[in-house]
């Protein structure tokens, strides 16, 4: 793993190289007949109790760490009298340093393969802003086809 180096009371370990490997992308001979696909759309979390989830990004030109995003399944939660879990994100940017609680998000797996959000929480000029399903225009923005 990989440290990134901030204040000594944030530091955080993270298993991502400083630098982008190569990616090689080699054709299947195989046939996929099916895709199991429960993790939220748009980000890479899986709302089950355990899910810990990791990637990061880098700069197109230099290959180089720009940022790095974990979302952990931190426990069961209640929005709007709907069982739920919540999801804390904590990301770090090179520019920024770590944000711990950078956002929450709270989902659940409907039926056994599809994941839905129910609400979202962030940060946005020193105010938390929540956003809900029974919110309008929520499921174009969180939950609708992309």
């Amino acid at each position: 793993m990989s440290t990134i180096s901030v204040e000594p009371s944030t530091a955080r370990k993270h298993p991502f190289p400083q630098h982008r490997p190569d990616i090689k992308i080699v054709e299947s001979s195989g046939t996929i007949d099916e895709i199991d696909f429960v993790e939220l759309r748009w980000w890479f979390s899986i709302p089950r109790l355990g899910d810990h989830t990791w990637w990061a990004s880098y700069t197109e030109a230099t290959s180089e760490l720009d940022s790095v995003t974990e979302m952990v399944a931190t426990g069961p939660a209640v929005m709007h009298r709907e069982d739920c879990i919540e999801i804390q994100i904590n990301e770090w940017s090179r520019d920024g340093g770590w944000k711990i609680g950078a956002g929450f998000f709270y989902s659940r797996i409907e039926e056994e393969d599809e994941s839905t959000w129910l609400a979202v929480v962030w940060q946005d000029s020193g105010k938390k802003v929540f956003s809900s399903f029974l919110d309008k225009g929520f499921e174009a923005e969180w939950g609708g086809e992309p």
